[in-house]
């Protein structure tokens, strides 16, 4: 196996992991694929200008992946979700995916992935941020659906360990998707919440149930209305999937 990420770095506090490896890349010009940790990031984000909550009990990293083709961003994404679903399996936890960026068991969101691109004098890069709610007992109010690993399994985790597992996960799947891209796509759309059946969402601010059908290149999603057999091609900020 090839070795993906060349620095670990930890750190007590940053901001965002994803910042932190972005102005590593664009102003010090670090050539290397990056892993950098936090115990306790102060200003996460997620998609679309939303916070990603986190305290010391979260896992809150992010890595790079140097790589000429932009587009690989979107594989990124569906190979990270992966390693994720796959981690959370050994812990006895069946998760889901809500597309683009949400980790979900059953209607609570366990999970959060966030994905940029970014060139540099060096070269382009793709950053990929994970937030995993792992050891928290409890979350702030204005959180509506979060849950833990340990809420679920009760039992408290080691986050090294878990980080060295999940990147030995994401580690695995970037050869994989280098050898089997199908296989990558496939197994994020069977994981997929809506992929070949009716769920409810808001589409363009009017309820509807849609099955999703196809995830495109630029991230579009490919889906059909119930009771109407076109086809339409959406973007993700038009559609919000409404979970139990």
């Amino acid at each position: 196996m090839k070795k993906c990420f060349d620095i670990i770095i930890s750190y007590s506090n940053l901001k965002s992991t994803n910042d932190f490896i972005i102005n590593q890349h664009k102003f010090f010009l670090n050539p290397k694929n990056i892993i950098v940790l936090t115990h306790n990031q102060i200003n996460g984000r997620g998609s679309y200008g939303k916070k990603w909550f986190s305290d010391e009990n979260s896992l809150t990293f992010s890595f790079s992946y140097k790589s000429q083709n932009l587009k690989l961003s979107r594989e990124i994404l569906m190979l990270t979700a992966n390693s994720i679903l796959n981690y959370l399996k050994t812990v006895n936890i069946c998760a889901h995916i809500k597309y683009p960026n949400d980790i979900f068991v059953g209607g609570k969101k366990i999970a959060g992935i966030l994905v940029e691109r970014i060139s540099s004098p060096i070269g382009n890069f793709i950053v990929s941020g994970v937030g995993l709610n792992l050891n928290n007992k409890s979350f702030p109010n204005y959180l509506t659906n979060p849950v833990s690993v340990y809420q679920i399994n009760n039992k408290k985790l080691n986050k090294e360990n878990v980080l060295t597992d999940l990147i030995n996960e994401i580690t695995n799947s970037i050869e994989l998707n280098e050898n089997d891209k199908p296989n990558i796509k496939d197994n994020f759309l069977n994981h997929l919440h809506g992929f070949n059946n009716y769920v409810p969402c808001s589409l363009n601010g009017r309820s509807h149930k849609i099955m999703l059908k196809d995830v495109l290149d630029n991230g579009t999603i490919l889906i059909k209305i119930k009771g109407d057999n076109k086809l339409l091609k959406i973007d993700t900020k038009d559609i919000r999937f409404l979970l139990d």
